[in-house]
């Protein structure tokens, strides 16, 4: 969902200094307390608060609602509606409540009409895609088998067993390479048993979702984070999975960015490791600095501590020393970071193709099943399997619009998910892993690493609003990584480029920098040919049959194919 036009990208670039409005939805106003802080769950949830025009009740749709009487009763757990109060929390409730018996119950509770406008551009029409979508969901669930709902629960407890087994073994042996071996082998199976835990964190209470806090993460907290805030408004300015990396990284294109904003994937291969270890420290920091260590809402829960009962298992199941076993769990825990991030930063939200906040949109309130779909992407060669599911965010799609439902039952619904994406022409879509995180990841590596050494300090970025994914499609990343280098510092240009056409077999006529000129990209043999020598080239297009139009300084030319990377100029007349 590129930019475009030019006067959308002159908007928007004013829009993004200003920040009183977000980039791609100028009806809402910028999120309150957003860049400020420490940037926690509790902050996220009083901006939230102070933008909503809940008045300090629940808001739903444009009704407010007084359900404190119901939180102790409420069948997912009372904890939901404690963190949300005095918020709008109608996503949330549209999509954690599949069956109609929530809607229902929910007039009892009615206190009166909100004052002031939804501040969200997301739409639930009864005959729109979420709420069609969602009904037939709510029949089809009936009949999947309730024995599948097991193999999620044995995947699980057998990740937490591997880390136990692992950990133990890590600091039983004095062996360099059996420590090593075995300290690889809980870092692994920690991550994976918080991404598995994640599974427990959307639905109702449950003591498997207390396995997440063994990362010294807070399950509390990513219930905030993660599916009160990314999983609602994913890729917006909502989003606190988005902000909470800023200012070190910027998923959201923007024009004048930081020169380091350009080798993000460099800084996420160093503050990765550590940030299971920093989010606990932050916690904390918050609970002593801002919310007062001694109140009654500091902030600090006794299943803060669960993390630290994997050092003491290590400790007790071991013969070693007591700094040898803070040594390797410190170790653990940093590559047990390391791989959880690795995985949710490939997980489908950050390819050049899908939303983020700055992108034009066709419709400024849209179906929110729909925008769903345009922040995400899935992948096959991941949902093939329940194990890979389970530790590496599998289903992604559905399992944002429907995150209450087991893992386990979301392949049963992809029959009536596909006819109505087919029906209301939604932008499902779908790529290898191997393409979002190898071949864009390192194919962003290379190309940004090339362009900082040309210009480090970014004075020669594109005129054009937005940076390097905003501006270089991904067929281009795709092509440019088996190039060799030689000609791939040719084709990117110091001042960047971007592919302005693609032909029928994804074959690439390429604007380089400015004063690069033109070249054609074969996709399937990754051939470049340079088809201009002009100091300047304007715009770009491709005809029916192959012909490659494009504008000099004077003239309007056509490029005619006559073999196989051959084309004949053709002046023609104006």
């Amino acid at each position: 969902m590129a930019p475009k036009d030019a006067d959308y990208l002159e908007i928007a670039h004013q829009r993004a200094i200003e920040k009183k409005t977000h980039v791609s939805f100028p009806q809402l106003k910028y999120p309150s307390l957003r860049d400020e802080g420490f940037r926690d769950y509790k902050q996220w949830l009083l901006g939230k608060s102070m933008d909503d025009g809940a008045e300090g009740l629940w808001r739903v749709h444009d009704s407010l609602y007084d359900l404190g009487q119901f939180v102790e009763s409420h069948p997912g757990g009372g904890e939901w509606l404690e963190l949300t109060k005095g918020t709008d929390i109608t996503e949330a409730f549209e999509c954690h409540h599949i069956a109609p018996i929530a809607e229902k119950l929910l007039p009892r509770f009615y206190v009166r009409d909100a004052k002031t406008p939804r501040n969200s551009p997301f739409t639930f029409k009864e005959d729109g895609f979420y709420r069609t979508l969602k009904n037939l969901v709510s029949e089809e669930i009936k009949k999947v088998p309730k024995d599948k709902l097991k193999c999620t629960n044995m995947i699980t407890d057998g990740l937490f067993v591997a880390l136990l087994i692992s950990s133990a073994l890590s600091c039983s042996t004095t062996n360099y390479w059996l420590v090593m071996g075995f300290s690889i082998v809980a870092s692994v199976s920690l991550a994976w048993l918080v991404v598995a835990a994640h599974n427990y964190i959307h639905r109702k209470a449950s003591w498997r979702m207390y396995y997440f806090n063994l990362s010294l993460w807070s399950y509390r907290e990513f219930r905030v984070t993660h599916a009160l805030s990314h999983h609602l408004y994913p890729n917006t300015l909502m989003d606190i999975e988005v902000s909470g990396f800023e200012p070190l990284i910027f998923w959201n294109p923007r024009k004048n960015m930081p020169f380091y904003a350009n080798l993000a994937i460099l800084l996420e291969f160093i503050i990765f490791p550590f940030l299971f270890i920093t989010n606990w420290i932050r916690r904390m920091l918050v609970a002593l600095l801002r919310d007062g260590l001694f109140t009654k809402h500091n902030g600090i829960y006794w299943h803060d501590l669960i993390g630290f009962s994997l050092p003491l298992w290590m400790y007790f199941a071991s013969n070693a020393n007591f700094y040898d076993v803070i040594t390797i769990w410190l170790g653990i825990l940093c590559g047990g970071s390391f791989v959880f991030f690795v995985i949710g930063a490939n997980a489908a939200h950050h390819h050049p193709k899908i939303f983020k906040d700055g992108d034009q949109v066709s419709d400024v309130t849209l179906d929110w099943g729909m925008h769903e779909l345009e922040a995400v992407m899935d992948r096959p060669n991941i949902n093939d399997s329940h194990f890979k599911v389970m530790t590496f965010f599998g289903h992604h799609s559905l399992h944002h619009l429907f995150p209450t439902l087991d893992h386990a039952l979301l392949e049963y619904l992809y029959p009536v998910f596909l006819k109505q994406c087919e029906k209301y022409k939604a932008n499902f879509r779908q790529m290898s892993q191997l393409e979002l995180f190898i071949v864009l990841g390192f194919a962003t590596i290379f190309e940004e690493f090339s362009r900082f050494l040309q210009d480090p300090f970014n004075r020669s970025s594109p005129d054009e609003y937005g940076t390097t994914w905003e501006l270089i499609n991904y067929e281009v990343h795709y092509t440019v990584v088996a190039i060799s280098t030689n000609e791939f510092k040719i084709i990117t240009g110091i001042n960047g480029g971007f592919a302005n056409a693609v032909d029928e077999k994804q074959n690439i006529v390429y604007l380089g920098g400015r004063d690069d000129g033109l070249f054609y990209i074969d996709d399937s043999t990754k051939k470049v040919e340079k088809l201009t020598s002009i100091e300047t080239v304007y715009g770009v297009a491709i005809e029916a049959d192959g012909s490659i139009i494009y504008a000099s300084e004077d003239s309007l030319i056509r490029l005619k194919p006559t073999k196989t990377y051959c084309y004949s100029n053709e002046k023609i007349s104006l």
